[in-house]
């Protein structure tokens, strides 16, 4: 199993309700009957954010979903795609991660294959 993380950065998400966000996230967990386990938990690093992780066989299943579900919703897609960091555990853990997206639109991403 390998784990699928979306960091939604707060301040880079001004107008954007994490409350709506977390709710969004839960559901796309819940009605993914390939999602194992789902957490979130909260940082202030480098500013606030919330960390959305998936822990799944088919992560790459997983992070289609999170396209398809998040940031291509109408409603707050584009603040998404603007405010969020995706990664995934790599062959070796978090030792090789994948970055599948950059709010940063000139940073190179990884491919997760197997979907």
């Amino acid at each position: 199993m390998r784990t699928l993380c979306v960091q939604l950065q707060r301040n880079r998400a001004r107008g954007l309700s994490t409350l709506a966000v977390t709710q969004l996230m839960v559901r796309i967990a819940e009605r993914l009957n390939y999602v194992r386990q789902f957490s979130w938990d909260r940082g202030r690093d480098r500013g606030p954010y919330i960390n959305y992780c998936f822990r799944s066989r088919s992560p790459a299943r997983v992070w289609a979903a999170v396209k398809g579900k998040a940031f291509g919703a109408s409603r707050f897609g584009p603040l998404l795609r603007r405010s969020t960091i995706v990664t995934c555990e790599g062959s070796r853990g978090w030792d090789n991660y994948l970055l599948l997206h950059h709010f940063n639109g000139k940073v190179q991403l990884d491919q997760l294959h197997g979907v």
